[in-house]
């Protein structure tokens, strides 16, 4: 069950960033956030929102592949027409 800090660290990351996944350890409180930047942001804002919130033990940018940019192109197109 998340904590109070847990829900609103969550509720702010919302207002900015799309939160695909996240989990939270009891024992340290800690957290695993995937998230994906909306355009107006970029990594700096993220760690840098991160870091007012606590301690960063790792940070990692996924890339998407050949597959993923595809998919997103071919839906992009058919939103258009």
């Amino acid at each position: 069950m998340y904590s109070i800090k847990n829900k609103f660290l969550l509720n702010e990351l919302s207002a900015n960033f799309d939160i695909l996944s996240s989990s939270f350890g009891s024992e340290n409180n800690d957290a695993c956030l995937q998230v994906k930047l909306k355009d107006a942001n970029d990594s700096n804002d993220l760690i840098q929102y991160l870091a007012s919130q606590g301690t960063i033990s790792k940070f990692s940018e996924m890339i998407p592949n050949a597959n993923e940019i595809f998919i997103k192109a071919i839906k992009q197109n058919a939103n258009n027409e």
